[in-house]
């Protein structure tokens, strides 16, 4: 075999609008990677992907658009498995390298190109092989394998390898991450190989999940005894108020539960099985959650302004969008896609119901995630094509095996976090919206709850809060500790 390989170079280089399907491409090259001299995109790759990054003399395959899309797909990755510094390492390391390395020819071929519809007569990357180390992507595994979803008993790697965590394996794995996984914006077919040939794949050091995280810009610590039983126990830390507390992200989150608290139980025939049943709980009645889309609906359509000119802030302007142009919005609905028409969908005859909402949520929350409801015909899969959680997306429920005996549902949007000044006041010109919205709408449901019209819209009760309110909530504490002190 030969294993004499050319001068490595780029297979992509900036992103080249989108195909056919509505996913982004990136712009065939076929040249010697770049310098990246954008402040903003260096800054963010010696965040996000350390190991590629030289200061100054830092070169890459990847222009700042590319890098901006990967750390917001890489938010997604730590949302499952941040709680292990170890773990996210070394799946940065897989992503960093796919998307910047500075010769990504060495390992990453291109199986399909396409024509750009934003440069005309440039061609697009439409589908890549990635060549990988088999003992790089075992690695990969091994150290994630006992990580749990935050704040949850469930192992992340259940969503994410099409089987349970402890039978995962690394082809499960990298099939998944490669072609099943709907927010991946194109296929990869990853090659797990022996051959380890100089230069003709992918490898690099990685950490186990009982190691801190040492290297020249990154200093964390080895993963908790929870998600890595190698790990020694050690005393917990004081309570961090939320799951995404260590992301760089804006979030605003609504808590919703209805008056009525009365679980249901649903009766279905799946031919030519038996008559089953299902105990749901109060968040899951049809009424309601149609009443919840349709706040969502209405929150999601927001409009705010920013003085001095009233310029016009729409959350789809400061979302986040892993890999498409929807908002990353985590809610029970995007089982749904966020449509009226599938949450209504089901499948019947005169006699009996064979699927409906319920059963679909059921699908979604308790099993493997689906492009597909065999029933149905439904995705599990958000509309802004990331997995939705049930632990996110539901509250008060007896634990994490019966999501669907939630008393309520969560709302959390994420909004992109910067430094920039202007993209600061924008988030905050939307959040103020969001806010003078929601006491508005509380005030319209104490009105109607006085007049006795429960069954309109004062039904069920919102708790909310976003970066804007939290800020105002401390500056009054902050000023009335300093009017207390006044003498």
């Amino acid at each position: 075999m030969n294993c004499i390989a050319e001068d490595g170079h780029c297979i992509w280089y900036e992103e080249c609008g989108r195909n056919a399907m509505g996913r982004v491409t990136n712009c065939y090259y076929n040249g010697a990677a770049l310098q990246l001299t954008n402040k903003e995109a260096l800054k963010t790759l010696k965040s996000m992907c350390s190991m590629f990054y030289n200061g100054p003399d830092t070169y890459t395959c990847c222009a700042p658009d590319q890098i901006r899309r990967l750390s917001d797909q890489l938010v997604l990755i730590k949302l499952l498995f941040g709680d292990c510094p170890s773990c996210f390492y070394n799946f940065r390391s897989l992503f960093c390298s796919m998307t910047c390395h500075p010769q990504q020819s060495h390992f990453i071929t291109v199986r399909e190109f396409g024509n750009s519809t934003l440069y005309p007569g440039k061609q697009t990357v439409e589908s890549i092989t990635n060549v990988l180390a088999d003992d790089f992507a075992q690695r990969i595994l091994d150290s994630c394998r006992d990580v749990l979803y935050p704040d949850s008993d469930q192992h992340s790697l259940d969503t994410m390898c099409g089987r349970p965590y402890d039978r995962c394996t690394k082809e499960s794995l990298f099939n998944y991450l490669g072609l099943d996984n709907p927010s991946q914006p194109f296929p990869i077919y990853f090659n797990l190989t022996n051959n380890t040939c100089q230069n003709n794949y992918y490898n690099q050091s990685t950490f186990q999940c009982n190691e801190p995280v040492h290297t020249q810009y990154e200093n964390q610590p080895m993963c908790d005894h929870s998600d890595c039983p190698k790990a020694p126990p050690k005393p917990s830390p004081p309570d961090v108020p939320g799951k995404y507390s260590n992301i760089s992200i804006r979030m605003t989150e609504l808590i919703i539960v209805p008056d009525n608290q009365t679980f249901q139980t649903h009766y279905y025939l799946s031919p030519p099985g038996p008559l089953s049943e299902i105990v749901v709980g109060p968040a899951l009645d049809l009424n309601f959650l149609t009443q919840v889309l349709d706040l969502q609906t209405n929150i999601l359509n927001l409009e705010g302004y920013l003085p001095p000119d009233n310029i016009s802030v729409r959350l789809t302007d400061i979302c986040l969008k892993p890999s498409n142009t929807n908002c990353a919005v985590f809610s029970v609905l995007q089982y749904f896609q966020n449509s009226r028409d599938n949450l209504n969908k089901s499948i019947g005859d005169d006699f009996f119901l064979y699927a409906d909402y319920i059963t679909h949520i059921f699908q979604c929350s308790t099993k493997k995630p689906s492009l597909n409801d065999t029933l149905l015909n439904l995705s599990c899969f958000s509309d802004f094509g990331g997995i939705i959680h049930p632990t996110v997306v539901f509250s008060n429920y007896p634990n994490t095996k019966h999501t669907i005996e939630a008393k309520g549902l969560v709302i959390t949007i994420i909004i992109e976090n910067s430094n920039k000044p202007e993209k600061i006041q924008k988030a905050e010109a939307w959040e103020k919206a969001f806010i003078n919205y929601m006491q508005n709408f509380t005030a319209i449901q104490d009105s109607l709850r006085a007049e006795k019209r429960l069954n309109e819209l004062a039904n069920f009760t919102v708790y909310y809060s976003n970066e804007h309110s939290i800020k105002n909530e401390l500056n009054t504490m902050i000023w009335s500790n300093n009017q207390s002190n006044i003498k």
